[in-house]
């Protein structure tokens, strides 16, 4: 019988440990899904800039055109030559710029299709997330009335924190994850608990 609840007692504390790492996965997912939204989200923003600079850029020459032609009020003293020249290097600038806006725009479509994807992924983890949160924290509960195990929040994720309470004596314990397997830690918890049967 002894054994049997020794058992019993060592899956949960394995399901415990289980279930901190399968959080603190999901935590660092949602993190790598932030920040590749904010690098697109920068990217974004740069096409945006690099738009702005282009059209203020053609309002510049469509401006100076401007200037030329109601500077010379006599049409006698307009050079053909000169404006056949000024109307290919107007031209040839709104090809440049007609170019560049439409791979600009084709990025920012792409960037925006990826931003919405993530968005969508990340309100899907973050949904299962609080869908999973009291199912943990019930099981969280149980598993300290039963073990009388309390954990406790850690500095960093790769470190497994609490202390085991019994007959008013207190045993912490603080494992590193990376350098310590789940059965080891299960073991160790174990070992500080001396059963109450």
């Amino acid at each position: 019988m002894a054994s049997e609840n020794q058992s019993h007692l060592n899956d949960l504390i394995q399901e415990v440990t289980t279930l901190l790492t399968d959080c603190k996965e999901e935590g660092e997912m949602i993190l790598d899904r932030k920040a590749t939204w904010e690098e697109e989200d920068t990217r974004y923003r740069k096409m945006q800039e690099d738009i702005k600079i282009e059209i203020e850029r053609l309002l510049s020459v469509n401006n100076n055109w401007n200037e030329k032609i109601s500077g010379d009020a006599n049409p006698d003293k307009i050079d053909d030559s000169t404006l056949q020249e000024e109307l290919k290097h107007v031209q040839e600038d709104k090809k440049v710029a007609s170019k560049k806006f439409q791979d600009v725009s084709s990025s920012l479509k792409q960037a925006q299709e990826e931003l919405e994807h993530i968005r969508i992924e990340t309100e899907k983890i973050k949904s299962q997330i609080r869908d999973d949160i009291p199912t943990i924290v019930g099981k969280m509960k149980l598993y300290e009335l039963m073990t009388q195990v309390k954990w406790t929040t850690s500095d960093t994720t790769d470190t497994t924190k609490g202390y085991v309470t019994e007959k008013g004596d207190i045993k912490p314990f603080s494992l590193d994850t990376k350098q310590n397997s789940q059965f080891f830690i299960s073991n160790h918890i174990w070992d500080l608990m001396t059963p109450n049967w």
